[in-house]
């Protein structure tokens, strides 16, 4: 994600767009940066708050309500803390290859660089690694655990998919015939690493494999209530969650209006 700040952060497809950090940008009128600051933009950014367009801040205040802020640790395109605005359809022939909940569970992570340590003007990072499995057919990306409490860091999400798209690799591998089976199936059975394996990644797999991308949405739903570790802003822990969605259907200006 190439954005310089939270009030960039928007992008659209085909039938849909997406505001990664509508409260802030939208309601508080407030700007965080995504990167350091540099010649690209530092004018853009001086300028939208000469004209108090937006007001940049260098990191989350005490009195930020955390329970509501998208700015937290563990994030996915699409959920409650996004705004998703559906386009009409209405006479435009499509058949995407993709379907809207690849896109929709892209995971990300935002954190604070070490650099922010050093007297310097604070900026988040967004952390978003390419999710491998060969047991699904579609590509998705996952956020890092590295910035989890060490406690935690088998809740993260990263963590729950690949137990599940592991243990199904492994599985589907032990009911081919063995004359069907890839070359080192031995040696990709004792892996810990399935889903890099070159051998897996360009091997022809069976008519009977199976692709789980259609229970990934479900498997998401489950990790965030019964797994997900509680958590706050990227700077510091604390307890709490947002208790209402953001709406995901509406007019651009009046459904915004309804929700603040």
């Amino acid at each position: 994600m190439d954005f310089y700040s939270t009030a960039v952060a928007n992008f659209f497809c085909w039938n849909k767009a997406y505001a990664l950090f509508p409260l802030p940008t939208h309601r508080h009128r407030k700007n965080y940066l995504l990167k350091p600051l540099n010649d690209d933009y530092r004018e853009l950014i001086a300028e939208e708050s000469c004209r108090q367009v937006l007001r940049i801040q260098d990191s989350l205040w005490d009195e930020d309500d955390v329970t509501k802020h998208p700015i937290r640790q563990q994030r996915r395109v699409g959920d409650r803390f996004t705004w998703t605005i559906h386009f009409s359809t209405h006479n435009i022939s499509c058949n995407p290859k993709t379907p809207d909940f690849v896109l929709e569970h892209s995971h990300f992570s935002l954190y604070l660089p070490d650099a922010n340590r050093q007297p310097t003007v604070n900026y988040f990072s967004i952390c978003a690694n390419a999710l491998r499995s060969q047991t699904l057919r579609y590509q998705y990306t996952h956020g890092t655990h590295l910035r989890v409490p060490h406690a935690d860091r088998g809740l993260h999400w990263s963590n729950f998919i690949y137990r599940r798209t592991g243990g199904q690799t492994r599985l589907q591998l032990e009911l081919i015939k063995l004359q069907d089976r890839p070359l080192n199936y031995e040696e990709l059975i004792a892996s810990s690493n399935l889903m890099d394996d070159d051998i897996l990644i360009t091997w022809n797999k069976p008519d009977s494999w199976t692709y789980w991308d259609n229970d990934l949405p479900e498997w998401y739903r489950v990790w965030e209530r019964l797994l997900r570790p509680k958590e706050g802003r990227p700077t510091e822990l604390r307890e709490g969650r947002a208790n209402r969605d953001f709406p995901t259907q509406m007019d651009p200006l009046s459904g915004l209006q309804r929700y603040y």
